[in-house]
């Protein structure tokens, strides 16, 4: 069985209970004993908060990163999203990731040519490991 653990509740008030890991340290004594229990997938999503906070501040090298998209309408939907995936991949040193999703099925009633065109370039262009 593989393991993953969501980020939102990392530098972010989100929830029914508002309560989120405020500081670098707390954030990594989280990662520090999800290698020692050997849990290596990270759920994140590019939307989050404190996502910048997130990759910035901690090496993330051992893990293999899960992220979600929340498409909004942009100029250019396809350009935009692979852009933000590219910069937060070479920001963070990371070569690229686990899996991409859409955050909710909204964004394919909204947009479901340039979705569908958004997935096919993630794969084309080999951000994804598979």
């Amino acid at each position: 069985m593989k393991l993953a653990i969501g980020t939102a509740n990392f530098y972010c008030n989100y929830g029914t209970t508002k309560n989120y890991l405020k500081s670098k340290d707390a954030v990594e004594k989280v990662l520090l004993f999800l290698k020692r229990k050997k849990i290596f997938i990270i759920d994140t999503a590019l939307n989050y908060d404190g996502n910048e906070k997130f990759f910035h501040n901690h090496d993330l090298k051992s893990f293999k990163i899960i992220t979600k998209l929340k498409l909004s309408k942009k100029k250019n939907i396809v350009k935009y999203y692979l852009n933000t995936l590219n910069n937060n991949l070479k920001k963070n040193n990371l070569k690229n990731y686990e899996s991409v999703l859409i955050h909710n099925t909204k964004s394919l009633k909204q947009f479901p040519k340039e979705t569908i065109k958004l997935l096919k370039q993630i794969k084309k262009k080999k951000l994804l490991k598979k």
